[in-house]
């Protein structure tokens, strides 16, 4: 197969960079007919870049027009990009998922860098790496300026309540030996964003409740007393707690944008914090990546029984971009479906749904669309149509609908 014209020991124009800075510079060679030939030819030359001057140089000489990357390794992924916008390089990304796909399409059984490399180059060039409507399957509004800041806001507050929780764990399990009443509350946060355990514990708060609490423990009559390092811990606690209320802040000025009033104006139903907001936007702006010439796309399709189905392809697609993505795998009589794409944003969505929707009134979401989720929630309990871990994603589902149809009414019609 040839994937593209060039003379012989001519620089393919798109590179690829990794994590292992692994890549991205091929010589095309005379006579070889398929990339795994191409591969595996001893004239083939890989070249590796790492991010200093020198390499920057090196691949500036090869004069690219174009980088294609994989959107992982957040940080290392944006240090390239932004070399490829500093002197204005086009940059495509591909999805996790359809490099999968390329690789078994190009012939590789294993995942190696360069297997990688080679074959994000080569999808640019691969006539049949299109989808319906003949454009190439790259992610579309993938670090868009508009959105970029809101993204690294998002990924940090996600950073922050992980370390919180890791240490919040660490310290319960602590409080088994030195406060075990303690160790079984609930440690939620209060309205100003910290843990009124944790305050009392570094004297940021005098809590007359807690100090009679804590004198009455079973613990403090066996002489048990609360360590340095549990204090210490809390004073990490608390640090995390307060940069990420400033993280929050941040991100209420990133979203405070005229290009994203559409969007805010649709998620107020919701009733969701800045941190799902900013988390769906970050994955739903532009809108109009989800829409051809400007409308949705629906198909209708044959069924088993001879029949006609309408599939709403555009919001098949907004779905898959929100974590709610399954596919098919058939073997004999036996079918299994396998999640894929963003597993973060399908969790948040699940939470969601957990403490918003399915609680009965008053804790339920008194909103217009917190009542039709919450009527769907109740006919399926009803009914018994659904139960458990199923009947909240297809909540999930109809949630990702119903804010599909809205983000389509502000913006489209």
């Amino acid at each position: 197969m040839r994937l593209v014209r060039l003379p012989v020991e001519t620089t393919l124009p798109l590179v690829k960079l990794s994590w292992e800075a692994s890549t991205p510079s091929y010589r095309v060679v005379k006579g070889l007919k398929n990339i795994l030939q191409y591969h595996d030819n001893k004239k083939t030359v890989f070249l590796h870049f790492t991010p200093s001057k020198k390499s920057i140089r090196e691949l500036l000489d090869l004069n690219p027009t174009g980088l294609v990357m994989e959107p992982t390794g957040g940080w290392y992924s944006a240090f390239w990009h932004r070399v490829a916008e500093v002197h204005y390089i086009p940059v495509y990304w591909m999805a996790h998922a359809e490099l999968k796909g390329q690789r078994s399409h190009f012939g590789f059984p294993n995942k190696y860098d360069k297997n990688d490399a080679l074959c994000l180059a080569a999808s640019y060039f691969d006539p049949y790496f299109i989808d319906k409507n003949g454009s190439k399957r790259f992610l579309k509004g993938y670090r868009i300026k508009e959105i970029q800041a809101v993204r690294e806001l998002v990924l940090e507050l996600e950073q922050l309540d992980k370390i919180r929780t890791t240490l919040v764990n660490q310290l319960r399990q602590r409080f088994a030996l030195e406060y075990p009443e303690a160790a079984a509350q609930s440690w939620q946060v209060n309205d100003d964003g910290y843990t009124p355990i944790i305050e009392w514990l570094i004297g940021k708060n005098d809590h007359g409740r807690r100090v009679n609490h804590y004198h009455n423990s079973v613990a403090t009559s066996l002489g048990i007393d609360i360590s340095r390092y549990s204090l210490d811990h809390s004073y990490t606690i608390h640090e995390i707690e307060r940069r990420r209320i400033e993280t929050e802040d941040l991100l209420w000025q990133a979203l405070d944008q005229d290009c994203f009033d559409p969007y805010l104006q649709a998620f107020k139903e919701f009733n969701w914090g800045v941190g799902m907001q900013a988390l769906v936007l970050m994955k739903v702006y532009p809108f109009e990546k989800f829409l051809v010439n400007g409308f949705p796309v629906t198909e209708w399709v044959n069924t088993s029984n001879n029949g006609k189905q309408k599939r709403h392809r555009s919001l098949q697609q907004f779905q898959s971009y929100l974590g709610l993505s399954r596919r098919v795998e058939q073997s004999g009589d036996t079918e299994k479906l396998k999640w894929f794409n963003s597993r973060m944003m399908r969790a948040h969505f699940y939470v969601w749904c957990m403490a918003r929707i399915c609680p009965k009134p008053p804790k339920r979401l008194d909103t217009p669309i917190g009542n039709k989720l919450g009527t769907k929630w109740d006919t399926m309990k009803q009914d018994k149509t659904a139960k458990g871990k199923d009947a909240i994603i297809r909540l999930c589902f109809y949630a990702t609908r119903l804010l599909f149809n809205e983000l389509k009414h502000n913006i489209v019609f």
